[in-house]
């Protein structure tokens, strides 16, 4: 049996949303303003919740999504998953099925053009399984198109049971 990535999306409600992202989402409606979303400028990391920020990545859009850049990769997602994607594509995650995962969901984003709320099932084999949960947001600088996505991920397991996970392969390393 193959690694198996399912996705489910919510645009509407945000059930499910933790606590300490809802203060994320509700710091963008804050700082954007009558914006359809916040400028970079106006996004400062460091007025969030100093818990949610070591799990955050920033990535640019390259050409309206044909690609899409790590601007930020967060220090506990670099030290779970033992290198920094930061100035690298999207596309060196790895598994592959991972990288298409992620692109996939960034250009709902672009198409969507708010925050979404995502939840990924991935299956391994017949006795690993796991749920990633990431609340992705656009940025625009020129309040028109989205040059960057903000992402900032909820974790309901032990630090130890992520390490297996990426030990698993399903988000340890990358391609190069």
């Amino acid at each position: 049996m193959g690694l198996e990535i399912s996705t489910r999306v919510d645009d509407t409600s945000m059930d499910g949303l933790p606590d300490v992202l809802g203060t994320v989402v509700s710091y963008w409606h804050e700082v954007r303003h009558d914006r359809f979303a916040p400028t970079w400028a106006d996004f400062h990391l460091d007025e969030l919740d100093p818990q949610v920020v070591p799990w955050c990545s920033v990535v640019d859009v390259i050409d309206g999504g044909t690609d899409y850049i790590y601007r930020f990769w967060g220090t506990a997602r670099g030290a779970l998953q033992l290198h920094d994607m930061t100035g690298k594509s999207v596309r060196n995650l790895a598994p592959l099925e991972l990288a298409e995962t992620v692109i996939s969901q960034y250009a709902v984003i672009i198409e969507r053009r708010k925050p979404i709320w995502f939840s990924i099932d991935v299956v391994v084999d017949e006795t690993r399984d796991f749920t990633y949960q990431y609340l992705r947001l656009p940025l625009s600088d020129d309040g028109k198109s989205i040059d960057k996505v903000a992402a900032f991920s909820h974790n309901r397991r032990s630090f130890r049971e992520l390490e297996s996970m990426a030990e698993a392969g399903l988000d340890g390393g990358h391609r190069k």
